[in-house]
């Protein structure tokens, strides 16, 4: 919320809203907390309809990925999560109706239309994926120092090493805001990889 405008008034308790950061997502909370508890959800509307009752879909943030829950709930409980393959609905695309899959071909997560050129990334964008399967990547630690391995290991084996005493091939990581290549980079405050795309992609990931 912008500093020159005038708060939003909670409809409890009549103090100012506030936007904060939530682990599913931005929401407004009440300054009155916790005497007073009112909320109010701040995540992105999607243009896919909802299967079940034809509401809007939210973006909401997952544990790995963003996920799909409608924004009638809690009349409609309905949520759609990219990692689970036994999904009950198929999403249709809001342009053309044909059915929404998720898109073998891009880095990360994405929704796409198998009629048009609609896509949603679902990628976080505070997470790296890994390039060979799609799950995220962590930092880990081995025998050449730290390194960027994938959650999915052992089916995959993916690596990505952050330290100067690996004289291997180095494997690359990649944005999942724009796509492009990582460096590694030292700061004031350590070490973290940056957006090749700089200063188009302001995207950073502290390795600290």
């Amino acid at each position: 919320m912008n500093e020159s405008e005038t708060p939003k008034l909670c409809p409890e308790c009549g103090k100012p809203l506030r936007e904060r950061k939530g682990k599913y997502g931005n929401f407004l909370g009440c300054t009155g907390y916790p005497e007073c508890k009112y909320t109010e959800d701040l995540s992105e509307l999607s243009e896919i309809l909802c299967p079940i009752c034809d509401k809007k879909l939210k973006i909401r943030i997952g544990r790995s990925y963003k996920y799909l829950s409608c924004s009638g709930y809690p009349d409609c409980t309905f949520n759609y999560y990219p990692d689970n393959e036994q999904q009950e609905f198929i999403l249709s695309c809001p342009k053309c109706k044909n059915d929404l899959i998720i898109d073998p071909l891009q880095k990360g997560v994405y929704l796409s239309c198998k009629g048009c050129k609609f896509t949603l990334n679902l990628n976080r964008e505070d997470i790296i994926m890994c390039p060979d399967c799609g799950k995220p990547l962590t930092i880990r630690s081995g025998k050449y120092g730290r390194f960027l391995g994938c959650t999915g290991y052992p089916d995959c084996r993916f690596a990505s090493n952050l330290e100067g005493s690996y004289s291997g091939k180095q494997r690359s990581v990649y944005c999942p805001k724009c796509g492009s290549s990582l460096k590694l980079r030292s700061g004031s405050y350590g070490d973290y990889l940056r957006c090749s795309a700089y200063p188009d992609c302001d995207f950073t990931y502290s390795l600290n």
